[in-house]
């Protein structure tokens, strides 16, 4: 069952305004006969943003966890109703599985449904460094893959995240981050980073990621 809260974090944490419940809609997609998904997803009127005045979100079991992902998106012209967010989703996740590699959840993570799109998904240029750090937590926190909540560091220009994973993964996927960042829309200055640490690392990183 999704949580309200967490949804509404998903929102505003990825796209930014104030997102207020306005229905939930039963979705159920099928291809070929066959159920490809079905569950709830939550429309929310959304105050406060540039460019749109509605958002679409849901969360979905993670294969093997007790956790959830959450998805977000907002409405446009081409996403313009709970069905058409979904079909985007799936589109995304497609994506994802054609990625080569061990490292496909974190990339898929840090991509997002909400930030593979495309424009009606793009971070405001004005937001500062500091805000996209922020932005880049709610993206990394909302799926369900971290040991430990992402946190910033002003001071440090860092992005932490703990994750399970080896060193080596984590390393590969540090060669992706920073066109995943740049093409989605989030900018940071240069020396900007990305440090992830594993549960079992005993507080060392296991990489080191430029966020530029």
């Amino acid at each position: 069952m999704d949580n309200l809260t967490d949804l509404i974090r998903a929102i505003e944490g990825l796209h930014g305004g104030t997102a207020t419940l306005a229905q939930s809609v039963p979705v159920r997609e099928t291809f070929q006969g066959q159920t490809v998904w079905e569950g709830v997803v939550h429309v929310f009127d959304l105050a406060g943003h540039p460019t749109a005045t509605r958002a679409y979100a849901w969360s979905s079991p993670i294969e093997g966890s007790t956790k959830r992902r959450f998805f977000a998106a907002l409405h446009t012209d081409r996403i313009n109703s709970p069905l058409q967010a979904v079909r985007a989703a799936i589109v995304a996740e497609n994506r994802r599985r054609q990625i080569p590699g061990a490292t496909v959840s974190l990339f898929f993570a840090l991509l997002g449904v909400a930030l593979m799109l495309g424009p009606s998904v793009a971070i405001a240029e004005a937001q500062s460094t500091v805000m996209n750090a922020y932005r880049l937590c709610a993206v990394f926190d909302g799926t369900g893959l971290l040991s430990e909540k992402c946190s910033v560091s002003a001071w440090s220009s860092a992005v932490d995240i703990s994750v399970e994973m080896p060193a080596s993964e984590a390393r590969e996927f540090c060669a992706t981050a920073p066109g995943v960042v740049s093409q989605n829309g989030l900018s940071f200055d240069r020396g900007w980073q990305l440090r992830i640490y594993s549960p079992f690392s005993g507080g060392r990183t296991i990489a080191v990621c430029a966020l530029r």
